[in-house]
């Protein structure tokens, strides 16, 4: 997941930052600095297509509650590191936690932006800190222009829409056991005149953020998925 374009931010205490009333620390997002997470990614027959290694390094104050930076190094299926010195910051400010909604982007989707004059805009994903199951979540949007060397333009909208709280349930992965909330979301993209949708299922456990993800086709049919492997 190289390249994102991520704001990267200083530490604003080198001391423990949460007190036990902050409500960022019990949201379904690390925000410890030092947390280290692991994930790894399965094709749709259960085969491993490679694995990120996550690592809270920053807090920052900002009104009403907290910024964290988030750094990662990218690895492929044989362990070979593809990237690293990428960050991404989630903010968590009135009880709401905001991500930039790239992070939630097949990665290889960005990828293909690597060598192009691209401009992302949109508006952030949120994951609310208290979710109430059967609760209707904000719609996500990321708007892509892009030209090589100025000659011609490849413009690519996309919508992340029909998110809704499912409910809660226990997840166990190689990291342990996890109380997670189960957040669906449909995701409709446009690129180049061609429409395409599909739908994806993340479960979320307080203080780490993501423990699973599904992802599937427009039919219903797994396409990949991600398991946290490894919390340090």
């Amino acid at each position: 997941m190289k390249n994102l374009i991520l704001l990267l931010l200083v530490s604003f205490l080198s001391v423990p930052l949460f007190s036990q009333d902050n409500l960022c620390e019990s949201s379904y997002m690390p925000f410890n600095k030092g947390v280290k997470l692991e994930y790894t990614n399965y094709n749709a027959k259960g085969k491993e297509t490679g694995r990120q290694e996550q690592n809270v390094s920053q807090l920052t104050a900002i009104d009403d509650g907290f910024k964290a930076t988030i750094e990662f190094t990218v690895f492929d299926a044989k362990g070979k590191e593809v990237s690293s010195g990428g960050s991404f910051d989630i903010e968590c400010q009135d009880g709401t936690v905001k991500m930039d909604m790239s992070k939630m982007i097949n990665p290889e989707l960005l990828e293909s932006y690597n060598n192009m004059d691209a401009e992302i805009t949109g508006e952030n994903i949120q994951f609310p800190n208290n979710p109430k199951e059967g609760q209707s979540l904000p719609d996500g949007t990321m708007d892509i222009k892009a030209s090589m060397g100025g000659i011609g333009s490849m413009n690519t909208s996309i919508r992340m829409v029909n998110r809704k709280v499912e409910g809660f349930e226990k997840v166990t992965t190689p990291a342990g056991t996890y109380d997670c909330v189960k957040i669906s979301q449909e995701t409709e993209m446009k690129m180049m005149g061609i429409n395409r949708s599909s739908k994806s299922v993340n479960w979320l456990a307080k203080g780490i953020g993501t423990v699973k993800t599904e992802n599937y086709n427009a039919k219903g049919k797994l396409e990949s998925s991600m398991l946290l492997t490894r919390l340090e």
